[in-house]
């Protein structure tokens, strides 16, 4: 029987076992790191509330509110964009579909200054009165237009920049609405943004600051 010369494989296997060890270590540390980094991170949340008429059903202003709930933020600026989502069924059952842009629907906006909170606030004021009797027209035409249907809601597009303690550059987007706001993907956020810059510039959007009484005719025609 062959003997094991084992004073050859026993530095071998040692300097394996130190190399799994420190790989180990390594990795532990890149981990610790890792959530050392994120504890600093920007934490940003956006929601939407709506404002009432003294305690009534009646909307008067669409507040959107954007607040960063950790970390530090830097160079902080937001773009907001939004559009009338119109679905349109004639009576030939002929379907189609359109993104309107609204100019300047979100009028006012204020920049708080503080790096956690509130950071910003957008608010529609009387626009949101504006789209909300748009939306009461095309209710009326669906019901004496029996043959066609359409039906519209409101949506915007959020683009927030930012730079973090490591001066990293940051750039997220939110879809938002009346029901819910959802973290979209960059890829997203920037289609829509393009999209609407080349649907105004063809002139095809909305200005309720300008257009007192825009009619569904208005829509359909856009």
């Amino acid at each position: 029987m062959k003997k094991v010369k084992w004073h050859i494989y026993i530095p071998i296997i040692i300097s394996i076992l130190s190399l799994l060890v420190a790989w180990r270590a390594y990795e532990t540390c890149k981990l610790q790191t890792e959530l050392t980094k994120n504890s600093f991170l920007p934490n940003i949340q956006v929601k939407e509330n709506l404002e009432y008429y003294n305690k009534s059903d009646t909307v008067t202003n669409e507040v959107i509110e954007i607040s960063n709930i950790e970390g530090r933020i830097n160079n902080y600026c937001s773009k907001i964009i939004t559009y009338i989502k119109c679905d349109f069924c004639d009576k030939n059952l002929d379907f189609f579909e359109a993104k309107i842009p609204v100019e300047n629907y979100y009028i006012v906006s204020h920049i708080s200054g503080n790096s956690l909170g509130v950071i910003e606030t957008k608010r529609s004021l009387d626009n949101v009165v504006k789209v909300n009797k748009l939306i009461d027209e095309v209710l009326r035409y669906n019901n004496v237009n029996e043959a066609v249907t359409l039906h519209m809601e409101v949506e915007s597009c959020l683009e927030i920049t930012y730079s973090n303690l490591m001066d990293e550059n940051n750039e997220i987007y939110f879809l938002v609405d009346n029901w819910k706001t959802e973290k979209i993907e960059e890829s997203e956020g920037k289609i829509c943004f393009e999209r609407q810059n080349r649907y105004s510039n063809l002139g095809l959007g909305i200005d309720l600051n300008v257009e007192d009484n825009i009619s569904v005719d208005n829509l359909i025609e856009k």
